[in-house]
């Protein structure tokens, strides 16, 4: 149970993470340059998919003791 735990924590912690990063990097790049960040490229897509606009899916209730 605890392996779970700790794979939902880690999970939910670098999601956060990477998002909270893409939108620091957004507002730099708009900061820098006045205009809007470069498009992701098509094979980054094809390979990468969209990982942040995704989501969660899935919640795991914690079982009662």
């Amino acid at each position: 149970m605890k392996r779970i735990v700790w794979t939902a924590l880690a999970a939910l912690v670098s999601a956060g993470s990477a998002a909270l990063a893409m939108r620091a990097l957004n507002y730099l790049w708009r900061r820098a340059t006045h205009e809007s960040p470069p498009e992701q490229p098509a094979w980054a897509r094809l390979l990468l998919g969209s990982p942040l606009k995704k989501g969660v899916e899935k919640v795991v209730e914690p079982s009662a003791l």
